[in-house]
């Protein structure tokens, strides 16, 4: 399965299964694909972790989501 994040890429952690220190719910910048498909380097600004696709959203996934939402009913949920 091929990844769809490359570097640059913003994602909010959704979970923790391999040791990152990462809060859940932060948002994340990808740095480096870790030569492995399914493991990104990813930094907060302060820390860099490695992260599985399995503990990541696509950022701007849910930012559509809430301006749709936003938009359309002047709420954000």
């Amino acid at each position: 399965m091929k990844n769809s994040y490359k570097v640059g890429d913003k994602a909010i952690i959704i979970r923790q299964f391999y040791g990152h220190e990462f809060e859940i719910g932060e948002i994340v910048t990808i740095l480096h694909d870790a030569g492995h498909s399914d493991f990104f380097q990813a930094s907060d600004g302060k820390n860099t972790w490695y992260v599985s696709i399995n503990e990541l959203y696509p950022y701007e996934l849910i930012k559509k989501k809430y301006r749709k939402n936003l938009k359309n009913t002047g709420k954000i949920y």
